[in-house]
């Protein structure tokens, strides 16, 4: 007797019930969606000649330390991982000569923070306060629109779902569901419209595959 899978809607279905071209296809248009929705929500490519500076390198790094730890949390951060993060901040505060006292004695502790509790969890609030920090340094970004970490996360995602959908709607879906929890104010209407479109293609892919949903959202 084959296993029965149930979808989120509740209702018992027979895996060998899908049709792999069905699935296929789904399956593509749920990739083409994601990473429609990553490529407007990538940062902008500055001029070939421009080299980035010291804190966009650190807030590049420890976004992609942040968003590794959401998808995989190790037991315990490695120390050489550790230090360069840290090392990255420090590197970032020294470039900023008219920080105020108090807010470069806050980036500090936050730096030293990253070396001290390499715990998963004390790494990832360690360093959602770097750079929380550092992009308190930079120009804000026009009233009402996304802040520029909500917005690098949401590329990451949508990225990280059009890859899984490259392997197979299983793991595309397990990476949507994730970019899915997370809401956002601030999205331009273009971009509103491709995640729901995203999320859409995404549900189409569930049904056409018979994915089946966990409760608990993968990496929070």
């Amino acid at each position: 007797m084959s296993s029965v899978a149930l979808l989120g809607c509740g209702a018992a279905i027979e895996p060998d019930s899908v049709d792999p071209a069905v699935c296929d296809r789904a399956r593509a248009d749920a990739q083409v969606a994601w990473a429609r929705l990553a490529e407007l929500t990538a940062p902008p490519t500055p001029p070939a000649e421009s080299e980035p500076s010291a804190v966009e390198v650190a807030i590049a790094g420890l976004q992609a330390h942040a968003l590794s730890l959401e998808e995989d949390a190790p037991e315990a951060i490695d120390g050489e991982v550790a230090l360069r993060l840290s090392g990255s901040v420090m590197d970032a505060l020294d470039s900023l000569p008219d920080v105020p006292g108090a807010t470069r004695e806050r980036i500090d502790t936050a730096a030293e923070a990253l070396l001290t509790d390499r715990t998963a969890a004390g790494s990832m609030q360690a360093s959602r306060a770097c750079i929380s920090l550092l992009e308190g340094t930079r120009e804000p970004p026009p009233a009402g629109a996304l802040a520029p970490v909500d917005l690098a996360w949401l590329h990451e995602s949508a990225a990280s779902a059009a890859t899984g959908y490259e392997e197979s709607a299983r793991v595309g879906d397990r990476h949507a569901q994730r970019s899915e929890a997370r809401s956002f104010e601030g999205l331009s209407a273009e971009m509103s419209d491709a995640r729901a479109a995203a999320i859409g293609a995404s549900g189409e892919a569930r049904q056409a595959c018979r994915v089946a949903r966990s409760l608990a959202v993968p990496g929070r």
